[in-house]
């Protein structure tokens, strides 16, 4: 969650920060907004209730925080990919595939909490509806930086935002059909097409 928006007076002592939003993001991932409880959140993170609360606020805050970390989580996935990268459609493809890993896992939590959250949230908490504008906006803004190769992209053009638009919603597809039960071939085949698709001049 962005320092600016948490709610505490200093860090709970023993409060691992980095472990609280992993378990956060995990149990909000798993079990959605509804279904998670405050005890399965001071489980998942280790941390008490009222440490939670103090650093962070209500569920809902809990919940923007998770938001934030998972879309903080594929910032660094993409910042690494591109790391001296020089093919396009190699590089998109690695990014497009490790997610198809990551669907169809069964040791992974299913689905993805972006999409999940959008579905289920959208228009019920105004901070909800920031969290879920900033991570789907960042998701497309990194298919747009990929597609450039350029990190430091913030505006892309209008040629490159409707091509990271398309991928986005590809990608939003993968997460429907592997819930489905698609399996990593499938997805893989869909990864591909996506990358020539946008590939071609």
């Amino acid at each position: 969650m962005r320092d600016q928006e948490k709610k505490g007076r200093g860090r709970p002592r023993g409060f691992d920060e980095p472990a609280v939003l992993d378990g956060l993001t995990e149990t909000f991932w798993r079990k959605g907004f509804i279904d998670a409880s405050l005890d399965d959140l001071s489980k998942s993170t280790g941390a008490a209730r009222a440490s939670l609360y103090k650093f962070y606020g209500d569920k809902t805050d809990l919940l923007v925080a998770a938001l934030d970390h998972y879309a903080a989580r594929f910032d660094s996935r993409v910042a690494a990919a591109l790391n001296g990268a020089d093919d396009m459609a190699v590089t998109l493809r690695n990014v497009m595939r490790a997610s198809a890993d990551r669907l169809t896992d069964p040791s992974a939590p299913p689905g993805c909490l972006r999409c999940r959250a959008t579905l289920e949230l959208v228009g019920l908490d105004p901070r909800t509806d920031a969290a879920i504008a900033r991570i789907n906006k960042a998701f497309a803004l990194n298919m747009a930086r990929i597609l450039t190769l350029n990190l430091s992209l913030d505006q892309p053009p209008r040629d490159i935002a409707e091509k990271a638009a398309f991928l986005t919603t590809i990608v939003n597809g993968m997460v429907v059909s592997a819930q489905a039960g698609a399996d990593r071939a499938t997805l893989y085949a869909v990864v591909d097409r996506a990358v020539a698709s946008v590939s071609t001049p």
